[in-house]
């Protein structure tokens, strides 16, 4: 069990996700804009959504049944919140578990 305490709000804000049960296949993207994009050595998408113009999201395949997620929120622009996901994707990449195949 993992316990944390909230930290103040502060902007912009920044998730990790490891989906380790759902393949980047399997993400419903309906309604929402994504392009084919490469984190280092990894297949990723590039996903926006036209109802949160200042919201990116990197989704990254680690296997065939696992993905990892960074988005950010509550930028100036879609644009800076698609260069901070990037940033913090090509930091992240290395560190990331891997699926055995």
């Amino acid at each position: 069990m993992c316990h944390y305490m909230a930290a103040p709000l502060e902007y912009p804000l920044l998730s990790i996700n490891i989906g380790a049960n759902q393949a980047l296949d399997d993400l419903n993207l309906t309604n929402f804009n994504f392009v084919d994009y490469q984190v280092g050595p990894l297949r990723a998408l590039l996903i926006t959504d036209d109802r949160e113009p200042n919201k990116c999201q990197i989704s990254m395949e680690l296997g065939e049944s696992a993905h990892a997620t960074v988005i950010v929120s509550l930028t100036e622009s879609r644009e800076e919140a698609c260069e901070s996901a990037e940033r913090v994707a090509e930091v992240l990449e290395p560190e990331l578990p891997r699926e055995a195949r």
